[in-house]
């Protein structure tokens, strides 16, 4: 994802410096690593919202990363753009896309 301060999109410089934060010494303070490992086949669970409850995506849900968009984002780091995670117990059946298959965006 694209980091922003409240009043500007961070440099590269500072982006790089925050992929490189020891996060260890930070724990106490609940922060979040500069970056989060993530492929295709990796499983993965919904937490913080109820995309559609309807067609029972929602929080706790399981699923499967099954593609991965990514883009160059201004100061030249890869992100992530799209995920496509399959629920295979969810009801949801996009078209173009296989039944179960979600896009997930951040």
């Amino acid at each position: 994802a694209l980091d922003k301060l409240s009043s500007h999109e961070l440099s590269h410089a500072e982006c790089k410096t925050l992929l490189q934060l020891n996060i260890v010494t930070l724990k106490a303070a609940r922060s979040l690593p500069g970056y989060v490992m993530l492929f295709e086949g990796m499983p993965v669970i919904l937490q913080l919202h109820n995309l559609s409850t309807d067609l029972g995506i929602t929080n706790g849900s399981q699923g499967v990363v099954c593609k991965i968009f990514t883009a160059t984002c201004p100061t030249g780091f890869t992100c992530a753009s799209c995920i496509l995670v399959e629920f295979p117990h969810s009801k949801v059946h996009l078209s173009d896309l296989p039944k179960g298959y979600f896009p997930i965006l951040p």
